[in-house]
Formats: C-alpha cells, sequence, structure tokens
C-alpha cells in the first residue's frame, strides 16, 4: 500500500481580477478515498521492516527513530502537512514496537545445557519412532519464571509416566531459538510463544494435576474422535475443528494443497463467518434481542478463538467479525477496508514480528484481494449464478493478492483451486457446521462413538484430495517474484477500483514503477 493518501493540485489564482471580479480555482482531486487507517497500517508496516534492517546497530536505530520522530513534529506543526504526521508517527511506532520485541525476546532466551528445571505438561504426550515429545508451560529455571512454551523430546521406548497438566522436573537442555523474523517458522513460533526447545534425559514426575479447562477439552475431543473414527478421517475433522493438522499424514496433507484447499485445515475467516452466520441465523430464529444476539455471537466467538490459540489469521477473523457485528447492532456505517487495517494495526503494535508470518500474510493479503476485487468479478460472473458466482469470484480474487506469498513459500500453484473451492465450498460449509454440533455434543454427553458417522460423510473429501492428488498436472512450479513483489502488489492496488484514475493513466503508472523495480532486480 506504498500511495499517498490523495494528491491535490490547488492553486491560487492571478491577483488580477477579471471583468466578474472573480479568480479561478482548481478543486482538490482525490485519487483514493482519504482512510487514514489503511495509510496507518502500511507505515507502521514499514517501520517494522525499517526497524529489522537497522535492529543490530544502536546507532541506526537512535538515528532512525529520531529522523521519523523529527518528521512527526514537522508535519505537525505544518498546516498543509498537519493532516497526515500520523505517517512519520506510525513508521516511528513501528520501529520501536519491533525493537521492543526483539529485545524482550533476546532478554528471557535461554542456552542451558545439562541443567534442571521444572514446568507443567500442557499437551498430550506423543510417542512416535521411540522418542516421546510434549509441550510445556510455566517453566522455571533457578527458581526464575520464563515466558511462553516449549517443545521437549525426550528418548523413550517406554509410555511416560506423567500426563498432561501434571508438573514435572526435568534434566537435559534448553535453548531458545535464535532470533530471525524472516524464517516464517520462527514468526509462527514467536506468535504462538513456543520458540524454546528442549532435549530431556530425564523427566521425573512432581505432581499429578488435572489440565487445565481449554487443553482438557481439546484433549477429550481428540481422544473422541481418533477412538471411533479412521485415523485420517479424525486427523481431517480435528483440523476442521481448530486448525491443528499435527495428525494428518504427510501424503494426505500434499494432496490437500494441491487440491488448493489446504486454507480450509487453518482456521481463519471462512470459520469464523461460517460459526457467526450459523449461531446468528439459531438466535434470530429464537426471538434473541438484537443487540444481545450481537454481543453473544461475539462472546461465543472469542471463546472458539481461544480453543484455536488466537493465530494470527483467527484473530484477524475475530477482530473482524467484531466490529462488523458491533457495527450492525448498532446502526453504525461499516468500512471493511478501514477494518482489515485496524486489525493489521492492533496485532502489528503488540506483535510486530507477524508482519513475517505466512499465515498472518495469507490472511490479510487474501481479505485484501477480496476487498479490491471481489465486486468486479462477481459482476462479471453473475450469470453462472447466486450460488458460483461468489465462490468464482472469492476464489480468484484472493488467489490475486496471494500469488506472491505463495509463489515464496510453496514454489507449487495449485491448478485445481478454483474448481476445488466450487465443487467442495458448498460441502465444507455443511460439514463444518454438523462437525460443531457434534463436537458440543460428545463433551456435553458421554456418546462419543455417534462420531462414527463422519467415516462416510467424510469420503467424497477424502475422494476428492486423492483424485486431485493423482493428477500429474495438479501443481505447476512458480518462481519466488522477490522484489517484483514490491510492483506486484503496487500493480494490483493501483488497478484496483478503490484508486480513482483513468485506465489508460493506470496502465502508464504501473508500466513505469514495474520497470523501474525490474531495472533494480535486475542490477541487484
Amino acid at each position: 500500500m506504498f500511495c499517498n493518501i490523495f494528491v491535490s493540485k490547488l492553486n491560487k489564482c492571478d491577483k488580477e481580477k477579471g471583468a466578474d471580479g472573480l479568480c479561478s480555482q482548481i478543486e482538490m482531486k482525490r485519487i483514493v478515498n482519504k482512510r487514514p487507517l489503511c495509510f496507518a497500517a502500511a507505515m507502521l508496516s514499514v517501520g517494522i521492516v525499517l526497524g529489522l534492517l537497522a535492529v543490530d546497530n544502536i546507532i541506526s536505530r537512535i538515528v532512525l527513530i529520531s529522523l521519523f520522530f523529527a518528521l512527526t513534529v514537522t508535519f505537525a506543526f505544518i498546516k498543509k502537512l498537519k493532516r497526515i504526521f500520523y505517517l512519520p508517527l506510525a513508521i516511528m511506532v513501528g520501529a520501536v514496537s519491533f525493537y521492543g520485541a526483539h529485545d524482550l525476546y533476546i532478554a528471557k532466551s535461554v542456552n542451558e545445557n545439562d541443567t534442571v528445571y521444572f514446568a507443567t505438561v500442557a499437551s498430550e504426550i506423543l510417542v512416535e519412532d521411540d522418542t516421546t515429545s510434549f509441550k510445556i508451560k510455566n517453566i522455571y529455571l533457578n527458581g526464575e519464571k520464563l515466558g511462553g512454551t516449549a517443545r521437549i523430546y525426550l528418548s523413550s521406548a517406554s509410555a511416560p509416566e506423567f500426563s498432561a497438566g501434571d508438573e514435572v522436573e526435568i534434566r537435559g537442555n534448553l535453548k531458545s531459538s535464535e532470533f530471525n523474523a524472516l524464517d516464517s517458522y520462527f514468526a509462527s513460533a514467536f506468535s504462538l510463544r513456543n520458540t524454546k526447545v528442549g532435549f530431556a534425559q530425564q523427566v521425573k514426575l512432581m505432581t499429578e494435576k488435572q489440565p487445565d479447562f481449554m487443553l482438557g477439552l481439546e484433549m477429550k475431543l481428540k481422544r473422541a474422535f481418533y477412538q471411533n473414527t479412521k485415523d485420517d478421517t479424525a486427523s481431517i475433522c480435528i483440523s476442521l475443528i481448530y486448525g491443528d493438522k499435527n495428525g494428518i499424514n504427510q501424503s494426505l496433507y500434499d494432496d490437500i494443497k494441491l487440491s488448493g484447499l489446504a486454507h480450509m485445515l487453518a482456521v481463519s475467516g471462512s470459520h469464523i463467518t461460517i460459526l457467526a452466520a450459523a449461531i446468528a441465523f439459531l438466535l434470530n430464529k429464537l426471538k434473541v434481542n438484537k443487540k444481545l444476539s450481537g454481543a453473544i455471537v461475539i462472546v461465543l466467538l472469542f471463546f472458539y478463538s481461544l480453543f484455536c490459540g488466537f493465530s494470527p489469521s483467527v484473530t484477524r477473523a475475530f477482530i473482524m467479525s467484531t466490529i462488523f457485528l458491533l457495527s450492525a447492532t448498532f446502526g453504525k456505517k461499516f468500512d471493511p477496508l478501514s477494518t482489515l487495517s485496524l486489525t493489521a494495526i492492533l496485532i502489528l503494535i503488540f506483535q510486530p514480528v507477524d508482519l513475517f508470518e505466512i499465515g498472518f500474510q495469507l490472511s490479510f493479503a487474501s481479505v485484501l484481494g477480496i476487498l479490491l476485487f471481489y465486486r468486479s468479478f462477481n459482476h462479471a460472473f453473475r450469470k453462472t449464478g447466486k450460488v458460483f458466482s461468489p465462490i468464482i469470484s472469492t476464489t480468484l480474487a484472493a488467489n490475486i493478492t496471494t500469488y506472491p506469498i505463495m509463489a515464496q513459500y510453496f514454489t507449487v500453484f495449485p491448478v485445481f483451486s478454483l474448481i476445488s473451492n466450487i465443487i467442495i465450498l458448498p460441502l465444507f460449509t455443511f460439514l463444518f457446521v454438523l462437525l460443531l454440533i457434534f463436537a458440543v455434543f460428545v463433551l456435553i454427553f458421554p456418546f462419543p462413538t455417534i462420531l462414527l458417522i463422519f467415516d462416510y460423510l467424510m469420503i467424497p473429501l477424502k475422494a476428492f484430495f486423492l483424485a486431485v492428488g493423482s493428477l500429474k498436472v495438479s501443481g505447476i512450479p512458480i518462481l519466488p517474484l522477490g522484489i517484483m513483489s514490491v510492483a506486484y502488489y503496487f500493480d494490483v492496488i493501483v488497478l484496483s477500483r478503490f484508486v480513482f484514475l483513468k485506465m489508460r493513466t493506470k496502465i502508464a503508472l504501473t508500466s513505469t514503477f514495474t520497470a523501474v523495480c525490474l531495472v533494480v532486480a535486475l542490477s541487484i
């Protein structure tokens, strides 16, 4: 979003008076609507990137912060620039927030060998290939509590004596990952506060305790599915419900990615939207007051997001849905582009490293694409009907803005993504709602055998994944765009309906900028 809020050309008339004694004046012409939040979010992102570039040099930090502080003050006192003083301020805030996140992480990093520490087991115990692994929290080392969680690995062929919720004493190594924001794996771990890894020589049970409420629900639900359905069915169901893909075998997951439906396995906007719509529909049938209904939906979405771990994509979907529901409840105008920007600001101020996390990038890029191009595509494909036109339009719009990210991280583009979404999305909506209903049922009532029905309901879905994955042309290799990604996104935004220029001007502008970026890319 590296564009100006608007470009104005306001010339004062000559002092010479005509016969009518009036002077001519050129009115302000806006290139884009005034949306301060959009440009604040863009500049906040720029500040985070600049902060990353200057993170290792204290002099560079001081110069960077001083420069944008001076610009903020200068803009605030110049009449013509006062209304955009928040732009350099946002850059400064972005850099400062990144420095804070970096320095706090470094200060709390650990690198201990052959040491003893205490913790609470915070996950189920996985035993595979003579190795036991589990997650821990409430970690105490030398009497000091460490932040975040850690994944512990223990070489053991026997079943452990401890379980989720128990307090344990661990002897072994405990190390924090090296801070590397540009590594998407690190960014994901940083977002989940799970950047520590330990290799234990011994784990000793200290106190038996029950797991906390949310972990208890998770384990009860997993146990119900895995004990009453096939493993592949259980893994898909668990992933669809709250985004845990760890149980899906690699072959099946590769087929899912090639089908272009991997987004279904990561809880995001579609999950939140379907859940909110289902709850609102039920409350409407029960004649619940509109304001009370909105409050109930928000509360239930919060607990569902908490259950899913508040990943960046879940957080984005929850905040946007909450703002939309509040706007609808109190009759206020809802601007999705500004809401998306506000959501990014709220996340990045507190978690600046999320900017480099793949889930954050895909989530925001796909929503941006839908906002920019959905209306145009929906008009173009209106003859396909009210059911298929929205699916086609949403898929194409999202693919446009997520393409550079897909090229960077996956290097393969799913050829049948559009067809897959047209065929499977209606089925996914039905299955997701049904899964939530059955999940709540088995958590309340002791009849988990009812889940057996999903072995049959998942047959079409698994068959489709297998069929698409077996095709040699299901995925085509794509190369990362590198610096040309900047030109790509600039062109996409300029060509969208939110930039009010003649098409001839847009083409000239995008062609020029793309040529400049190409020259830079070739010269590097």
